[in-house]
This record gives C-alpha cells, sequence and structure tokens, in this order.
C-alpha cells in the first residue's frame, strides 16, 4: 500500500473491547482509520504516532485519542519492547450511555477540536488509569456473575475521568509534536482546488455530513484520484520521474 492509500481497519462487534500487548511492532502499520473510537495508551516503548498530519515522540503513560475516522498509524522501533493497553469503544454505545451533563465521548470531541491528540496524564492520575485498565481487562477476562457490569463501570468511570481531566489538571494535550510532510501535502493540494472539489471532509469521517454529501465526495475523489496521483507520486518516490 503507497502512501497515497489509507484504508478502514479493524472491526468492533461488541459495545468495547480491550487488548493489552507487549510485542514489538515487526511489521510497518499504514495510514488507516477505524469506524469506531480508539484509545491507546503507550506504556513502553520507543517512536511516533501520527495522527492527522502531526507525528508525536511518544513517552511512557501518554495515552493516543484516536477519533472515530480519523487518520492515524503507530511508527515504533521494531527492536524494543512495545507494551499497549488498546480500548476499541463503539461510538453509538457511548451516545446511549450519556446524558444530557455528560457526554462519555467528550474526549474524542475535544481532541479532535484542539487538533492535539496525545494526552499526558500526571503520576497520581496515571495509576488511577491503571487500575481502571486492569479492572477492566480482568473483568472482560471472566464470565463470573457481574464482571460485564463491572467492566461498563470502569470504563465509564475512565471516560468521565479523561473527558474532565482538562478541569482538574490532571491531563494535559501535549504541544510537542511535528508536521507530517506526507498528510500535510494532501493538505496542500485542497487548498488549491474550490471547496466544492476538495477529496477530503472531515465531516464525512467523523459521521457528521449527509448522504448526498457522502456521494457527492466519492464522485470527487474518484474523479480527482488521477490527479492526485500524478503531482504527488513524485514527492514521495511512488513511481519513476519522466
Amino acid at each position: 500500500m503507497d502512501a497515497l492509500q489509507c484504508e478502514k481497519r479493524g472491526y468492533l462487534l461488541e459495545p468495547f473491547r480491550l487488548f493489552h500487548l507487549d510485542t514489538a511492532l515487526t511489521e510497518d502499520t499504514a495510514f488507516h482509520f477505524h469506524d469506531f473510537h480508539k484509545l491507546v495508551f503507550f506504556l513502553d516503548g520507543v517512536g511516533n504516532y501520527y495522527v492527522e498530519g502531526k507525528s508525536y515522540a511518544l513517552k511512557p503513560d501518554d495515552i493516543v485519542v484516536v477519533r472515530q475516522g480519523t487518520i492515524h498509524k503507530a511508527d515504533i522501533d521494531p527492536t524494543c519492547r512495545y507494551e499497549r493497553i488498546i480500548l476499541y469503544i463503539d461510538p453509538e454505545y457511548l451516545r446511549e450511555k450519556s446524558t444530557g451533563n455528560t457526554q462519555l465521548d467528550r474526549c474524542f470531541h475535544e481532541a479532535s477540536k484542539r487538533r492535539s491528540y496525545v494526552l499526558r496524564p500526571d503520576p497520581v492520575q496515571r495509576d488511577k488509569l491503571m487500575q481502571m485498565l486492569l479492572t477492566i481487562e480482568r473483568m472482560l477476562g471472566g464470565k463470573a456473575y457481574g464482571q460485564d457490569l463491572c467492566a461498563e463501570m470502569s470504563l465509564m468511570q475512565l471516560l468521565i475521568d479523561l473527558g474532565r481531566g482538562r478541569q482538574t489538571a490532571h491531563y494535559r494535550f501535549t504541544t510537542e509534536e511535528n508536521k507530517d510532510d506526507k498528510t500535510v501535502a494532501l493538505i496542500l493540494y485542497d487548498a488549491h482546488v474550490p471547496r466544492g472539489h476538495r477529496l477530503y471532509d472531515p465531516r464525512l469521517y467523523h459521521g457528521e455530513a449527509s448522504a448526498s454529501g457522502a456521494r457527492a465526495h466519492s464522485r470527487r475523489t474518484e474523479h480527482h484520484g488521477g490527479l492526485l496521483q500524478m503531482r504527488l507520486s513524485g514527492l514521495f518516490g511512488l513511481c519513476p520521474r519522466v
């Protein structure tokens, strides 16, 4: 897959899933997106995470906040141990569980609004988060009475803490970021064409575009795809220059 392609990856059949992984990332992950929300709790390793045109040099305890439809990829040193806890969360599930005063998807919307996608908790909050994550992991791993609801309650508490973290100063969105030149080039391409003919519409990826808007975006992508390939292929070395 070349740098100009981006695919939907992963699936989620449950309201949420948790993965606790500690193996090295031995193969390159292409840019991709999901139709669910994702949280990555970075515990150990060396590398960067690319999100929506920005790259972040991750530090232990960082939390990568990936809203539904957000383009991203991990770039982790394959020679190092890479430990992370990943949560997949169904957006509709969060909407159903939210109330007028408490929107459980607040941290995802806040990240998109700020265009900053990595949270850094303070040490005290980090320990609290780890306890909640390990509780979710343990409860999801069993079938005893009440374990499913205990996992759900721990998830809700975790999301509430992330959602109000900025208010309590327990978290901060990191500003330590570098622009991803490839994604910036795509943005520059869109900047030189009329608004109605642009290739990337964030509303589409975040489920906020109308059905007619989605169809129009599909037609634009098909029409401009070849032109985009020709204009950027030399820059990225995707084919020989002539």
